[in-house]
């Protein structure tokens, strides 16, 4: 008797993948949107541009990637759920999209492909994977009964 493989869901791998690095981004805007806020209400009234540019300086690079790889790591659970033969296959996808996104993101940036911007979607792809790990896992421990 043969098994049929599980089709790969490339609809949720594209959603997840895409997602991750755009939603990243708008919450490093947010996080540098209220850090600016915060400025203003201190000064009463407009907040120093150069504080904020230095903040932004400081804060996006690092957060963007994190953010992304967190993201990743959480739309690759979503993904890999829905799929528990594939589960692995189906993070490690997800990785795989959110990280070349990011990379492609980057590209446009001012400092072009360093390589810490390598590593960082190194570990984007890794989150992926990760989460797809743990989504297999989780499906074949045994729930217990208490």
């Amino acid at each position: 008797m043969t098994t049929v493989p599980t089709p790969i869901r490339w609809g949720r791998i594209t959603r997840a993948g895409v997602l991750a690095p755009l939603l990243s981004f708008v919450l490093v805007t947010m996080i540098v949107t209220v850090y600016a806020f915060a400025l203003a209400f201190q000064a009463r009234g407009r907040p120093d541009a150069a504080r904020i540019n230095q903040f932004t300086a400081q804060v996006a690079p690092w957060a963007t990637w994190a953010l992304t790889a967190l993201l990743t790591l959480l739309g690759a659970l979503w993904v890999a759920r829905a799929v528990p033969s594939r589960a692995q296959l189906h993070g490690l996808l997800v990785g795989v999209v959110a990280a070349l996104l990011s990379l492609l993101l980057s590209l446009f940036g001012a400092r072009g492909v360093q390589l810490t911007t390598v590593v960082a979607r190194a570990l984007i792809v890794a989150a992926g994977w990760v989460g797809g790990l743990i989504a297999a896992r989780a499906r074949r421990a045994p729930a217990s009964t208490t």
